[in-house]
């Protein structure tokens, strides 16, 4: 709180000095306090990500989660990723793009912000089994659904229709 009321206040001062309201700026000597470092976040221990990956295993959003907590990647970023981006005999999946959200409604996808987020990640055996499964249960729903699923983008992860997941979705 005090750092922010600096943050405020110094400007305002300074313009106050502009002014020739005030002759010095008070909140040029002012010691802020150190900043605390940043929350500390805890990972699953090794029995609670197994115990997730069991529970996520029979429910429709199962491959997201299970996709997500595996590879560490961001969500706009699994969401974005397309069957075409899987190389099945490299087992990797490529990033190369993310899926946004404007504040306007829809989606759009966009590329990563820096140049590293764009790579490639490794999937293991048991992670590539699951997208097969999961691919082959897409399909059924994609028959059952017909003229109605989207076919356009061919996402690995999709709504009802084919769509993109929202990330909410997921929460």
């Amino acid at each position: 709180p005090v750092r922010r009321l600096h943050s405020v206040l110094t400007p305002a001062l300074r313009r106050a000095v502009r002014w020739r309201l005030l002759a010095h700026n008070p909140a040029t000597d002012v010691e802020l306090p150190t900043r605390q470092g940043n929350k500390i976040i805890r990972a699953m221990t090794l029995e609670q990500a197994l115990s997730f990956l069991d529970a996520a295993a029979g429910h429709r959003r199962g491959a997201v989660l299970s996709f997500a907590l595996q590879t560490g990647m961001r969500p706009e970023e699994y969401l974005a990723l397309q069957w075409a981006d899987i190389d099945w005999e490299r087992a990797q999946a490529r990033i190369d793009k993310v899926l946004v959200r404007p504040k306007g409604g829809g989606w759009k996808f966009d590329t990563p912000k820096t140049k590293s987020s764009r790579r490639v990640v490794d999937l293991d055996p048991r992670l590539l089994s699951d997208l097969r499964a999961h691919r082959a249960s897409q399909l059924q729903e994609r028959l059952f659904a017909g003229e109605r699923w989207n076919t356009e983008h061919d996402f690995v992860f999709t709504n009802e229709n084919g769509g993109p997941i929202s990330g909410t979705n997921l929460l």
